[in-house]
């Protein structure tokens, strides 16, 4: 690497600054995020209606953009991996028990969307998506804290799902407060907490006639809003384990615990509003779930996505490539790389972003769609696109956002040593850099047509 290589940090004369970044890897966020945002205006920032595009350019896009991962030897230092060891997704086993359960703000527990007894749960079979129906019928039986432990495990020091064999980022505290902060910083870049059809959608004075869903809740930050911005509405909190704050639950929320990869039959025609955001990780056919919303939803409602694309860009937003055979800078790139073949070797398609427009697009349900990509600032460089707030909330994102998927590159078998090798350098990155990086969120909300037009 040449002496004025703009990634090279090995004579920065910022020690310091490196080992106060180590730091902060080690040691967990103290300072936990405990007030809500105060409510913002119920607009998004402007957005340009894509309403006029083409149906089928975005298909061919894996193709154009979609790069080999099968290399075989990748080497830094001392230290070596090869790549056809990196373990693929595990394969379905024929017969697992998954428990649905719900909790609302009032402490009522219940059986799925609409009935059943107050404690409630179900369990049901899994089995390939082709031998079984969209989704498990609802069986109660009562909730208790043996089952709820049940829920979770401890993987490479991190408390994770012990249902999903998808899904590998972290269920825990830790990671709750990254999608609080990450929260606030979403509202501050898109101006507003909801897009701009949202009021009007849920405009009523009927309580409990309109209903809001939001699917993989995390935090809770997002749906909690909603029920008290529109406390006439039913809202839904769907996550593979419950809101971890009961107390504070406003009492038109409940909390449901499901994996959605069995299907959404059960929410049919029962809700105005779909939310979805950064899912893409923990779902088996994304497509199949952006058709299964569209009839979740009812005739008018609103559906909004929210996805990355796992990649870095450069300064001019051009996709950053990096070649695996070498382990050096740009170390975030080369993060996200291991990271994309990471959730591949799962079985997951980390397109999704890119392509979700087009999935909306051909259910043929939707009569308006506006779709944008919001650009967040990995390193902000010499002339930031955001302000001072966003680009430290993002910074303080992404060295959580390592600890949180440092678990799934270790059960993939990427070895320990290049894991912190990687981790290391893209912390010193990320707070030394001057070379600005960003990541892409593919942003679509749409309503759906109402059954009279």
């Amino acid at each position: 690497m040449s002496y004025d290589d703009p990634w090279d940090f090995s004579d920065s004369g910022s020690s310091d600054l490196y080992e106060d970044s180590q730091a902060e890897w080690e040691e967990d966020s103290e300072a936990q995020s405990s007030s809500e945002q105060q409510s913002s205006e119920q607009l998004y920032g402007s957005h340009s209606d894509s309403g006029g595009g083409d149906e089928d350019e975005d298909m061919a896009y894996e193709e154009s953009r979609s790069r080999s991962t099968d290399e075989t030897l990748t080497e830094t230092d001392n230290i070596s991996v090869d790549q056809s060891d990196v373990r693929s997704g595990s394969e379905l086993e024929s017969m697992v028990s998954f428990q649905r359960f719900s909790v609302d703000g009032r402490g009522r527990k219940h059986g799925g969307r609409g009935g059943g007894d107050a404690n409630s749960m179900t369990t049901f079979s899994r089995v390939p998506t082709s031998q079984r129906s969209p989704s498990p019928e609802v069986q109660t039986v009562v909730v208790d804290e043996d089952i709820a432990r049940e829920l979770i495990k401890e993987e490479y020091g991190r408390t994770v799902s012990n249902y999903s064999d998808l899904y590998f980022l972290p269920l825990d505290e830790e990671e709750r407060d990254r999608l609080r902060k990450q929260h606030e910083m979403f509202i501050a870049v898109m101006g507003g907490k909801y897009p701009p059809p949202m009021g009007a959608v849920l405009a009523s004075t009927v309580p409990g006639e309109k209903a809001v869903l939001d699917l993989g809740a995390g935090s809770g930050c997002w749906i909690k809003d909603v029920a008290r911005d529109f406390p006439l509405c039913e809202a839904v909190a769907v996550d593979l384990v419950p809101l971890s704050d009961h107390d504070d639950l406003p009492p038109n929320l409940r909390t449901e615990v499901d994996d959605i990869n069995y299907g959404l039959a059960h929410f049919h025609n029962c809700f105005d509003v779909v939310h979805v955001r950064l899912l893409a990780m923990g779902i088996r056919n994304y497509r199949e779930m952006v058709h299964d919303i569209t009839h979740v939803l009812r005739p008018g409602g609103l559906v909004e996505y929210f996805q990355s694309d796992l990649h870095a860009y450069d300064e001019n937003f051009q996709r950053v490539e990096v070649d695996m055979n070498r382990i050096g800078a740009p170390w975030w790139p080369i993060w996200l790389a291991y990271l994309v073949a990471s959730v591949r070797a799962r079985g997951i398609d980390t397109f999704v972003g890119e392509k979700t427009e087009g999935w909306v697009r051909e259910t043929g349900e939707y009569e308006t769609l506006v779709s944008n990509d919001v650009w967040l600032p990995v390193v902000p460089g010499p002339n930031p696109i955001h302000d001072e707030f966003v680009c430290e909330n993002m910074r303080v994102d992404i060295m959580s956002f390592l600890r949180s998927t440092r678990p799934m590159l270790l059960d993939s078998g990427i070895p320990e040593g290049l894991v912190d090798v990687l981790a290391d350098n893209t912390i010193r990155e990320v707070n030394e850099s001057n070379t600005a990086q960003y990541i892409r969120v593919c942003h679509v909300y749409a309503t759906k047509r109402n059954s009279a037009t």
